[in-house]
């Protein structure tokens, strides 16, 4: 992965999308309840996913409610794709799983 003093041009989909998601994610953590901090330690959930971000992301938006996911915004620097904010991308993310499952 590039450093990330180095701003992707638009050429650089992957690598904005990558930044995105972890940005998702850490203001998802941002918006918990003390309730969902705690299902969120259940279901193992780290603070920095070191790993694969989408699979801590779709793992976190099944405890946010619909309401905190929109107040999440999914853009980032010159990101190139439908998604306004976390929902959408949720939605989107569930459907290509019910298709390629």
């Amino acid at each position: 992965m590039p450093c990330y003093c180095h701003t992707p041009d638009s050429s650089g989909q992957k690598e904005i999308e990558e930044r995105c998601k972890a940005r998702m994610y850490f203001l998802a953590q941002s918006v918990l309840t003390k309730d969902q901090i705690e299902e969120c330690k259940k279901n193992n959930l780290k603070m920095i996913p070191m790993e694969n971000v989408n699979d801590h992301l779709c793992k976190i938006c099944k405890i946010l409610t619909e309401e905190q996911m929109k107040k999440i915004s999914a853009f980032y620097f010159q990101i190139e794709w439908p998604h306004n904010n976390l929902w959408e991308w949720h939605l989107k993310h569930c459907e290509d799983d019910k298709i390629n499952n």
